[in-house]
């Protein structure tokens, strides 16, 4: 067997700290990158040793949703909720997610219960108020928007509820 000199040694260790680094670079861009991508039905499956956090999933969500792929993004919102039952942002984007997909009760039921959880949240109060001129109650729509309006009438949340509101009372 050959004897290795110091250099030898150096540059041996050197190769496989680079080596390494390598390695190391290659497999975080790899997982970095599919953190990004939706879960497949394989990997989003109860029980899945695949743990993603709460931020990427909503992160894969809200991208599902902006693509208008709204039934990919309900079951990430869902798991959303499974990991915290008390997210009144993922109910109001579920609910708005359901309602794309014509499920109407289902929109209403998720909307409700974002303003059960947070009733100081504008954002959900108004997309109940939405979902219910869609729906064509205008009484129970005029209770959502109004306190929508209330909790801010100077942002948007509250200048577009006034302008549902005024919407909702003009004669057709």
């Amino acid at each position: 067997m050959p004897k290795l000199s110091p250099l030898h040694w150096a540059l041996f260790i050197a190769g496989l700290f680079v080596y390494g680094f390598i390695v190391f670079a290659l497999t975080r861009d790899y997982y970095l990158y599919h953190a990004n991508l939706p879960m497949t039905a394989a990997t989003s499956a109860p029980g899945s040793a695949v743990t993603t956090s709460p931020a990427a999933l909503q992160q894969q969500a809200d991208q599902l949703f902006s693509q208008q792929r709204y039934a990919d993004a309900v079951p990430l919102y869902r798991q959303l909720l499974a990991r915290n039952p008390d997210d009144a942002g993922a109910y109001n984007d579920l609910g708005l997610a359901l309602l794309y997909l014509n499920d109407k009760p289902g929109a209403l039921s998720s909307l409700q219960t974002a303003v059960a959880k947070r009733p100081q949240l504008q954002r959900p109060w108004l997309t109940l108020g939405f979902i219910q001129l869609q729906l064509g109650n205008k009484a129970d729509a005029k209770i959502a928007l109004e306190r929508a309006r209330e909790l801010n009438p100077e942002t948007d949340v509250g200048k577009e509820a006034t302008r549902l509101l005024e919407l909702s009372a003009a004669p057709k």
